[in-house]
């Protein structure tokens, strides 16, 4: 443990902006899906 550090739980992803992204992201990706068309993002 370390006197000088005080660690939080990361929630950077937890932003207005980041939620909007995502959402975004992933209804873009079910019209790509239905469509035949490659996903982005995709993790493999």
């Amino acid at each position: 443990m370390l006197p000088n550090v005080i660690a939080t739980p990361h929630i950077g992803g937890a932003t207005y902006e980041a939620i909007v992204n995502i959402s975004t992201i992933t209804i873009d990706n079910i019209q790509r899906f239905i469509e035949e068309e490659e996903l982005l993002f995709v993790v493999h």
